[in-house]
């Protein structure tokens, strides 16, 4: 009876979650009838690796031992998947069978051809992750081993956390392991995850909407935008787009790792904030996650973490899609709780929604006076009072509550054709967050309750202004939203005319919920 050696473990990784768990490869053998079996809830897709491997083995001229073979994945409680075992679990094999100077440990990931070659399976950086407390050799597919590469480079770059010592070995084919630890580790090239370019011109905006998507990215406040149809609802998300500043590199790294739940991983990825836009028949699995054969999966909600969550037709969305946003809008996070274990998805998410003010899309008489436009008749409604009333009860009391800026645009006179540059506003952008992280301590929409009171302006002014609101929810909201604007003008205190402006949008926030 034959063991591999007590000094070389072999491991690989499952991720049911966000967080990434080590799997060890155990094996034993002994002279019996031949025989391969594979332990620990294997998978369809691990229980097939046996034929894989030994396939590769033939073909990378390597004799499978004529043993009974048990190899087992522990922890042995836990269901894994998966065709990135194979390698760990052929070399953890060969370790039985050759005689070269195997490291004390080693992580092993990769997917084997019947013809021996050693296929990327992706998910680098939940590997990553696990690699970083513990810096342990890791033998990579090549495709693999440059991305993984890539993303050491790009947390050195950040100033994140990464193992003092790491190597990393390159293998394309299973008979390079006779040689792969006497050849030089594999090199780090500088490479960074890929980005991509953004819109640097853009079609004109009304003055007014434009201000709102500034004040908005400033506070990072969920906004909701309604108007007729035809108006340039959908043209204002393209300057959300192209203002919206890059994320911290922890949102990044959250968001890469919330990606690589719902697939392999291997597709490039861009480091700027998220934009994930949504159709109205969106289903709460999709957007908050799900439970699979592979595990939990990241929604579209985790996806945009750090980002924006873009709802359009939000007032068309199912009732239960709608309402399954408050949790998560306010924590930040996603919670799912199924019979087989509960998990947390990092949403730090921007809500941006849009929507129509009647079933026609026209504009109904019940707003012809909030909205100064110059079309009027050319958008007049053609729906009853009460179809108008029904409509947005659609959007219950709760989920407006949670959106900060409410704004209805009307206007769809003529703008110049001419594309206008973004720069200088996505400049006057960043500089207004800057002011207010230093100047607040936070950005608008995360300053907490008992800051906005410490610092209440003391004026008549200010206090009479503030006791037109409702109630103590949207004060706090109308200050932070005033913060904003103090932060956008570089004001060293705040104006009246500031929390002035904070309030029109609470206002009209209060007009549709008396609709």
């Amino acid at each position: 009876m034959t063991c591999n050696p007590k000094f070389m473990q072999i491991h690989s990784f499952y991720q049911e979650s966000i967080h990434p768990q080590k799997i060890t490869i155990e094996i034993h053998s002994r002279f019996q009838i031949p025989s391969f079996q594979i332990l620990g809830l294997p998978a369809p897709e691990i229980q097939e690796a046996r034929e894989r491997i030994i396939a590769a083995f033939g073909a990378a001229q390597f004799e499978f031992p004529k043993k009974r073979v048990i190899v087992n994945l522990a922890p042995s409680s836990i269901r894994k998947s998966g065709t990135g075992h194979d390698l760990g679990i052929a070399l953890q094999v060969l370790s039985t069978v050759l005689d070269i100077k195997w490291p004390e440990k080693l992580f092993a990931w990769g997917e084997l051809g019947l013809d021996g070659s050693v296929k990327p399976c992706g998910k680098t950086a939940s590997l990553l992750e696990l690699l970083i407390p513990e810096a342990v050799p890791v033998i990579l597919a090549k495709e693999d081993a440059l991305t993984l590469a890539s993303l050491l480079e790009w947390r050195k770059m950040q100033g994140l956390k990464v193992p003092a010592q790491i190597k990393i070995y390159s293998i394309e084919n299973l008979n390079e392991i006779l040689e792969i630890f006497e050849r030089p580790a594999f090199k780090l090239n500088g490479a960074t995850p890929k980005s991509t370019t953004r819109e640097s011109h853009l079609m004109p905006m009304h003055e007014s909407l434009l201000r709102l998507t500034k004040i908005s990215l400033v506070g990072r406040h969920h906004t909701l935008i309604l108007g007729p149809k035809g108006v340039g609802k959908s043209h204002a998300l393209g300057w959300f787009r192209a203002l919206l500043p890059d994320p911290s590199p922890n949102q990044v790294w959250a968001r890469i790792l919330n990606h690589e739940t719902r697939s392999l991983g291997t597709e490039p990825f861009s480091v700027h904030a998220p934009i994930r836009e949504v159709h109205s028949q969106i289903k709460p699995s999709q957007l908050l996650g799900s439970f699979g054969p592979k595990g939990f999966r990241a929604g579209e909600l985790s996806l945009a973490h750090g980002g924006i969550f873009v709802a359009d037709e939000f007032l068309e969305w199912p009732r239960d899609s709608k309402e399954c946003l408050r949790d998560p809008l306010q924590s930040k996070q996603v919670i799912l709780t199924r019979t087989q274990g509960s998990t947390a998805f990092p949403c730090d998410v921007q809500l941006i929604g849009t929507g129509n003010l009647c079933p026609c899309g026209g504009l109904p008489a019940q707003f012809l006076a909030l909205i100064p436009t110059s079309n009027k008749k050319n958008q007049r409604c053609h729906c009853r009072p009460g179809e108008v009333f029904h409509y947005f009860k659609k959007l219950s009391g709760p989920i407006l509550d949670r959106i900060d800026l409410v704004t209805l645009y009307a206007d769809s006179g003529a703008v110049a054709k001419e594309r206008v540059p973004v720069k200088e506003h996505a400049i006057a952008i960043e500089t207004a967050r800057r002011f207010a992280l230093e100047r607040f301590g936070n950005l608008p929409s995360d300053l907490s309750v008992e800051w906005l009171e410490k610092n209440l302006p003391t004026p008549p002014q200010f206090q009479t202004l503030l006791e037109r609101l409702p109630n103590l929810r949207s004060r706090h909201k109308v200050m932070r939203i005033a913060r904003s604007i103090q932060a956008l003008d570089a004001s060293s205190e705040l104006t009246e005319e500031q929390v002035f402006e904070a309030m029109t949008f609470r206002f009209m926030s209060s007009a549709i919920e008396g609709n």
